[in-house]
């Protein structure tokens, strides 16, 4: 994995696994105004027209499709607010908008390219969808005469960590109430509903390795894990690819490790041949090794031609290969490439392209990330 593509991947985890922490306020009477609104969605990228295909032999052919269009991103939910106080008439000087974000216009549909010799033209692109109004923002009523701590419900650990110590996630419950409109500024944009404080639960977190391979080998996995509706989730993002189970006894949950394999079982593909020209061409992806568990893949690539002068290379585009045009015998991939909508002069026999894969690989509902590339000439 390329460390720019690696770092957006933990930003998205870190996201998805913490959230955005809810923003302080301290309700002590003096005039105050928030604006924890959140960001309007981007608008979704039309799909490009379909490139006209190679007519130059005699047998029908179908033109290709337009790409569809993608959809608007959902707009960003209103932050959320911890408002500590001593007395609720005081929290009437706090302006607060936590309105969510408006969703983005959805992309158009690229036009579909004529047919050769008799063959119909392809489809036009599917349009995107609206994105989705963003969520306003909650609030969260602490009174300052009780004791309260920031809650630690999530935690990014290594199996070395949970092994010498049982981790302990807090969780705090709220009691739902009604009427948040009255008791702050006029006004603010906010739901009338509002939580307060009621106590905090924690729970501890135990590893048991039951399998037979040597714990130490297995000792840096990188994993997350975080209280969902008082359940235990477990993200395992780098390190070993685990069978396991959890358990729940009292406020105890017990990780129980019964085998393991290396991630390198998912990353052991290689470049094989690219193959024949124009709508025909192909490029074949091999594995190393066939993994001891079942696989499922996907594939991403990014397309570049290659001025072999100025050693330069021109973005062409980007495509995730369907499954239609990806056959699979014994440990070796064919796909398809020649298939994807990108210009025909770059799939004449004699150019030189370069091709960026993020791929794919998940086993017992983890993933990992390979990156390949690669200069073939067709």
């Amino acid at each position: 994995m390329n460390k720019r593509f690696f770092v957006l991947f933990l930003f998205i985890l870190s996201l998805n696994i913490y959230g955005l922490t809810p923003v302080r306020i301290d309700g002590d009477g003096l005039v105050k105004v928030f604006d924890l609104s959140g960001r309007d969605g981007f608008d979704g990228k039309s799909g490009l027209d379909a490139y006209s295909i190679d007519c130059s032999e005699s047998r029908p052919s179908i033109g290709r499709d337009g790409e569809d269009g993608q959809d608007g991103e959902k707009g960003e939910n209103g932050r959320d607010a911890i408002v500590f106080y001593s007395e609720i008439a005081a929290l009437g000087n706090i302006s607060l908008n936590q309105h969510g974000g408006l969703g983005g216009k959805p992309g158009l549909g690229g036009k579909g390219s004529i047919g050769c010799n008799g063959g119909h033209s392809g489809l036009e692109g599917t349009d995107g969808k609206p994105g989705a109004e963003g969520d306003i923002g909650q609030i969260f009523l602490v009174s300052k005469e009780v004791e309260f701590e920031t809650e630690s419900a999530s935690r990014l650990i290594t199996l070395s960590n949970l092994e010498r110590n049982s981790e302990t996630l807090t969780k705090h419950y709220w009691t739902k109430n009604y009427g948040a409109r009255s008791i702050f500024k006029r006004n603010s944009k906010i739901s009338n509903t509002f939580y307060t404080y009621n106590y905090t639960e924690s729970y501890n977190v135990k590893l048991i390795w039951r399998s037979e391979l040597s714990f130490e080998n297995y000792a840096q996995t990188r994993i997350a894990i975080s209280l969902v509706d008082g359940e235990l989730d477990l993200q395992i993002y780098r390190g070993a690819i685990l069978d396991y189970k959890i358990t729940k006894v009292g406020t105890t949950f017990y990780l129980e490790v019964v085998d393991a394999n290396s991630e390198y079982e998912l990353k052991n593909l290689s470049f094989g041949k690219m193959r024949n020209s124009g709508e025909d061409l192909t490029l074949e992806i091999k594995e190393k090794y066939r993994p001891s568990f079942s696989v499922e893949t996907r594939f991403i690539i990014s397309i570049y031609a290659y001025d072999e002068i100025t050693m330069q290379d021109h973005f062409l585009g980007q495509f995730e290969v369907p499954a239609y045009l990806v056959t699979k015998k014994l440990r070796k991939y064919t796909l398809s490439i020649g298939k994807l909508n990108f210009p025909p002069e770059y799939k004449r026999k004699g150019v030189k392209i370069k091709t960026m894969f993020s791929i794919y690989r998940k086993a017992r509902m983890q993933t990992r990330v390979l990156a390949l590339s690669g200069l073939f000439r067709i």
